[in-house]
């Protein structure tokens, strides 16, 4: 990445030193998406996506400003509905920041590292909780794996698998609800599957 700045300068003394050899070549070589056909028929694709969403709106109901996930049926909370709308404009912004501190000007080294953007979604609304840790805090987040590895603990210091498992392990039965507590959804394709299978002709 460090050859990004002059990569247009590399690319003309290339082109140059083609010319002045002789080996100069008009044909332009081009990526088999950008052809005219591919092209039109990922546009015919697009306009039959755009059909079908029109013509099942209430799939998506206007519930005010909220959004809810359809898989799960999670409803965001306002935190996570501000970073998942605005996250166009945020990048953004901060792209424009990025030109004018270290492109535009020399405020900020080119090459120092860029912060993260931290923008929330609906997978920081699972239950968390802070625990210390060598005198650190730590964040931990109740999923299947943290409690795989609980087991794993429990099998390392010889401790008896009955006395173990005896207890729940996770504050929500992981079989029918995700780990923000909401119900698990089945698949609808398994329910076509089933409708499909009882209605043979």
């Amino acid at each position: 990445q460090r050859w990004i700045i002059n990569a247009h300068q590399r690319a003309e003394v290339t082109a140059r030193c083609r010319e002045m050899a002789g080996i100069e070549t008009t044909a332009t070589i081009s990526h088999k998406d950008c052809a005219p056909s591919r092209i039109a028929k990922e546009k015919r694709s697009v306009e039959r996506l755009i059909t079908t969403f029109l013509a099942v709106s209430s799939v998506f109901p206007q519930t005010g400003s909220t959004l809810s996930n359809i898989v799960s049926g999670v409803v965001a909370d306002d935190d996570v509905y501000h970073d998942i709308i605005e996250a166009r404009e945020i990048g953004e912004a901060k792209f424009v920041e990025f030109v004018k501190s270290r492109l535009s000007s020399s405020e900020v080294p080119f090459h120092d590292p860029i912060a993260k953007l931290t923008l929330k979604t609906f997978s920081s609304l699972s239950k968390t909780k802070k625990v210390q840790i060598t005198g650190r805090e730590v964040m931990v987040r109740a999923d299947r794996n943290l409690f795989a590895r609980l087991l794993i603990v429990a099998q390392s210091r010889a401790l008896n698998m009955k006395d173990v498992l005896r207890y729940e392990l996770g504050p929500i039965p992981w079989s029918i609800a995700s780990v923000d507590g909401s119900l698990v959804k089945t698949d609808k394709s398994k329910l076509l599957q089933c409708m499909e299978k009882n209605n043979l002709p």
